[in-house]
This record gives C-alpha cells, structure tokens and sequence, in this order.
C-alpha cells in the first residue's frame, strides 16, 4: 500500500517541500587569468593617467606662455608689443631649454625657432622678425602674435 493513498489534494500539498534554489552565481571571475588581466589594466590605466597628469605639469609653461602673448596683444599699446612678445619668447626658451639657449639673440635665435618649430612654416617665415622685434622699433608685432603662439604652442623639447 502507497502512503500517499486515501490523502486528499490538500493534505498532498501539505507533504510538498519548499522549492530549493541554486546558490547566487558569483559576479566576480574565479580564474586566477582574469585576476591578472584586470590588476594589468588597472596598471595600465594608472600609468597613462600619471603620464597624463606629468605632461600637463610640464607644460604649464606652454600655457602661461600663450596667456601673456594675449594679454599683451590685447592691452598693451602697439609701441611696447615688440620687447613684451620678445620677452615672453625668451622666458619660454628659457623655461624650456634652459639658460644656454636662452641668451641666443638675433640669427642665432631665429635659426634655434626654426630648428624647434617641428617645421612649422608660418614660425620658419617669420622666425627673423619674431628674433629682431624688441630691436626694431619701427616693426609692427601684430602679425607676429599668431607665429609665435604657434612656436610656443608646438616647439618641441
């Protein structure tokens, strides 16, 4: 004789027991290669960022450069342009290649802003004239401005 005989649909379901569920499926990766690939990439990604945050530091100068070539172009009268664009080109040499270029002066300085531009043309066309603005009065630096915010801009180092 069956146990389950004589129960009725009630006392059947009485005798049922409570569905079992599986175990919650881990999100994480088990293997020990996706452990190494993720500890890779995470290297990786804070390498670029640290080369990242370095190269911004060391352009700051860059920038600091191509502010106060607009600031002078924009407010000073066009009679003290010339020696203010010289400067700001002499402190970024300076900043950049230290004190040995940074007193080069006439051809000498021309040729260095050529040789530095990346080949430029517009820097290479008026590298003379961005090197004999604080000498010559009677040369206008208006056109000079966008030159030399190039060679700051692009010289490399």
């Amino acid at each position: 004789m069956n146990k389950f005989e004589g129960m009725n649909l009630a006392d059947l379901m009485a005798q049922l027991h409570t569905i079992v569920l599986p175990n919650q499926i881990s999100y994480l990766p088990s293997t020990i290669g996706w452990k190494i690939l993720g500890i890779w990439l995470l290297a990786f990604v804070s390498c670029v960022i640290a080369n990242r945050i370095i190269q911004y530091r060391r352009d700051r100068y860059r920038r600091e450069a191509i502010l106060m070539l607009q600031d002078i172009e924009d407010n000073l009268e066009i009679e003290q342009q010339g020696s203010a664009l010289a400067t700001v080109i002499k402190q970024t040499v300076l900043a950049a290649y230290g004190r040995d270029q940074a007193t080069l002066y006439g051809e000498k300085l021309a040729l260095f802003l050529v040789d530095t531009s990346n080949g430029d043309a517009r820097v290479a066309e008026n590298a003379d004239l961005i090197a004999s603005v604080a000498y010559n009065p009677h040369l206008n630096p208006r056109p000079l401005f966008e030159p030399a915010k190039l060679w700051v801009t692009n010289h490399r180092v």
